[in-house]
Parts: C-alpha cells; sequence; structure tokens
C-alpha cells in the first residue's frame, strides 16, 4: 500500500470510530476509582487500561508526586547535558538496583528509541524487525536505513525463519540485531524469550533488542517484566521497558550491562541531549513506585493480577470466543475479522456497560480486528464474568448485523 493510501485509509478508520462514538472520547469523571469510567454520561467497567497493577491510584505515588513538587517546582529547566534535577540521582540509583544493571532514563520509550538505536546500530550491523514489533521501534528503524543499514522484516515469532536469516548475514554483516516486543501490545501474544535466548548463545554476531514496555511490573523479579521472568538479562541485549503503564509513573528505562555504552548513549543520543526533563511529579512518583517494586508488596500484587489473568481467559474461551492470546498475558484479544464488526461489537459493550478497546488497522492488519481486553487488578471476578457474558451475547449477531 502506497503511503497516501495508508494516510487516507487510517484517516477514514478514525473518522469512522469518531463518528459511531467509539474513537477520541473524553472521559466525565470528577475523580478516577481504577475500575470505572464515565463517558457520555454513562459509568462503564473499563476495560481498556494498560496500568495492570492499579498503582496510579496509589495514594503513596499520589503524596510522593505532590511533595516533589512542592519540594522542586513542576519542572526543572534545563537539559541533562548541563544540569539535571535533584530526584535523577535516587530513581536512577533505585532502579539500577531494581534492574542489578545499567540503566538509562528517557521521557518515553519512543524517544528512547530514537536515542538509542542510533547509537548502538553501527554501520556494518544489519537490522531484522519482527513484523509485529512495535511502530516506535519499526518508525525509527526505518530512518538507520538512511545510514545504509540494512533493514529487512520476518513474519512474527517465526524463529525457523529468523534463524535462516541469521545464517545467512553471519558472513555479511558485523551484528545481526532482531528487534521484537516482549508482549505484544496488541494480540496480547509473547515472544518466545527462551529460545531468543538459545540463539543469542549459538551465534556470536547474533543480538537481541526488544521492547518489554507491556510486560514491566506485572512479571519477574521486583516486577522486572516478563521478559526477564524468562532469561537473565544477556551480554548482547538491550532491553527496552515503560515506565508509564503498568508501573503507573512516567517515561522509560533502557537496561544493558555495557555501562560504556549506556554512557555513550546518555552522551550522544537525542533525547539525553535535547528534549526536557521528565516533569517532576513523574520523579517523585517514581521513586515512590520503585520501592514499592523493591518490597514483597510486588508479588502480591503480580499474584492478584495473575489471578484474574487465568480467569478472565478461562471465561473466553468457555464461551467458545476465538482467543488468541497468551493465557499469561493482561491483555486479551478476541477475534472479529472486518472493522465493521469491530465497531458494532464495541457499540454492543457500551450498551452492556462496559468499555474495550478496538484493534484495529493499521495496529493490525486490516481484516484482522478484534476485541483487545485489558485486564488490571482493579477489576473484580464478576466484572470480568460479566463481560465474558456479554462478549459471548453479542458475537454472532454481531458478525452477522
Amino acid at each position: 500500500m502506497k503511503y497516501k493510501d495508508k494516510i487516507e485509509t487510517v484517516n477514514e478508520i478514525i473518522t469512522i470510530g469518531k463518528e459511531r462514538g467509539i474513537a477520541h472520547l473524553t472521559t466525565e469523571d470528577e475523580r478516577y476509582n481504577g475500575r470505572t469510567i464515565k463517558i457520555k454520561n454513562n459509568e462503564l467497567v473499563s476495560f481498556g487500561s494498560y496500568s495492570y497493577l492499579g498503582l496510579e491510584i496509589d495514594n503513596r505515588l499520589k503524596q510522593a508526586a505532590k511533595e516533589a513538587i512542592d519540594k522542586y517546582s513542576i519542572q526543572y529547566g534545563s537539559s541533562r547535558t548541563y544540569v539535571s534535577c535533584t530526584l535523577y540521582d535516587d530513581f536512577e540509583f533505585l532502579l539500577g538496583k531494581l534492574f542489578g544493571a545499567p540503566i538509562l532514563l528517557t521521557n518515553s520509550t519512543t524517544l528512547g528509541h530514537q536515542a538509542v538505536m542510533p547509537i548502538v546500530i553501527e554501520d556494518g550491523d544489519a537490522v531484522i524487525l519482527d513484523q509485529q514489533v512495535h511502530a516506535s521501534v519499526q518508525d525509527t528503524a526505518e530512518k538507520l536505513k538512511l545510514r545504509g543499514i540494512d533493514l529487512s522484516i520476518i513474519r512474527h515469532n517465526k524463529l525457523d525463519e529468523l534463524e535462516k536469516r541469521i545464517e545467512e548475514y553471519s558472513s555479511k554483516y558485523n551484528r545481526i540485531w532482531y528487534m521484537a516486543d516482549g508482549v505484544y501490545s496488541m494480540y496480547g501474544d509473547l515472544a518466545p524469550v527462551k529460545q531468543l535466548e538459545t540463539l543469542l548463545n549459538k551465534y556470536k554476531n547474533f543480538h537481541l533488542y526488544i521492547d518489554d514496555a507491556h510486560g514491566m511490573s506485572w512479571a519477574g523479579k521486583n516486577g522486572r517484566g516478563y521478559v526477564l521472568s524468562q532469561m537473565e538479562l544477556h551480554d548482547k541485549m538491550i532491553l527496552a521497558t515503560s515506565l508509564n503503564k503498568a508501573f503507573a509513573s512516567g517515561g522509560a528505562v533502557f537496561v544493558m550491562k555495557d555501562d560504556k555504552m549506556r554512557q555513550k548513549i546518555r552522551n550522544c543520543g537525542g533525547n539525553p541531549i535535547f528534549a526536557g526533563q521528565h516533569q517532576v511529579a513523574a520523579l517523585g512518583a517514581g521513586i515512590a513506585c520503585t520501592k514499592i517494586h523493591l518490597s514483597e508488596e510486588i508479588y502480591t500484587l503480580q499474584d492478584k493480577l495473575a489471578q484474574r489473568i487465568r480467569f478472565c481467559h478461562k471465561q473466553l474461551t468457555k464461551h467458545g470466543l476465538p482467543v488468541i492470546s497468551s493465557e499469561k498475558s493482561p491483555i486479551a484479544f478476541v477475534g472479529l475479522g472486518k472493522p465493521s464488526v469491530g465497531y458494532n461489537m464495541v457499540k454492543r459493550m457500551v450498551s452492556e456497560g462496559f468499555y474495550v478497546n478496538l484493534a484495529i488497522f493499521p495496529a493490525v492488519p486490516g481484516n484482522c480486528t478484534g476485541l483487545r481486553i485489558s485486564i488490571t487488578v482493579n477489576h473484580t471476578l464478576d466484572d470480568i464474568k460479566k463481560l465474558g457474558e456479554a462478549i459471548a451475547k453479542h458475537f454472532y449477531e454481531a458478525l452477522y448485523n
């Protein structure tokens, strides 16, 4: 599809969604409770939040954000190349302790990719993208082509295809980078991490760049994320993850074993040089959130979420719905096919008192539209049970009407 045609298609899809009252919405709540949202005067149980552990409403994070503003103002107006806000020292120390490795903070995962990838990917390297890797990785990788970096795409999670490509490239390129997500944000499926670790150990010039934004906090030691729950941080690996989403504060963190490379990115990467700093409230909330992750409380939250994830998967499959997400993932995906069916189904869910996300082109292929359901600790088991019943009730009607 030509670029212009793609833009027109996306514009049409979002415009239709807006006209049908399921896109570009704004909540009407005066206060958030982490479970429901108010839209067009309807209180809906929200299955659209990626704050999987519910930490965004934790009073400790709120209080820490308020105290940070009281002490240090709204923002510290300087590039970090010159001077950083006082709170960065504590935040970076605690995150380093959480991950047990050198870390680099950036304002977002997207800006972080733009800072990290141009530095770590060197002339003479090749990049292989998973077909479903996040758009922020794909967009930054496209810019590497301007430097002559070889860029190719393989089918989603097809490691036999990846290995053939590695063998083909091994004598042609200095390093071969595979870029993937830990948890795929639309389909809710997981990267084959253990098999990727095997490839890292098998091929000397194979490297892994993986974005675990949706895996952070709900899995792993101290909430290090899904990827690091499956393998140790590898010498030939860059891990990116979000401090929004389940971590519920702000920004992103990049983890690597090579501290010299971390410092090089800090010195030369665009985001650390040119972008503003984290908002002070986000730094305060982030410190408070990291302390929760470093305590035993994180495992209680993880267990509570895992119970709800298992229950959701059981409810959806019990009704015979086409679920393609992993039973371990907090993102559930029910396939619907055509966009028109997706619009219809979302409206029906609103009529039943539920808000769910619509996964639609370009986030998924044109005829792979589906319901994207995010599970959090704030959902009750009854919420999940009733959602499954509502989807089952309307599923076939939405397909044909």
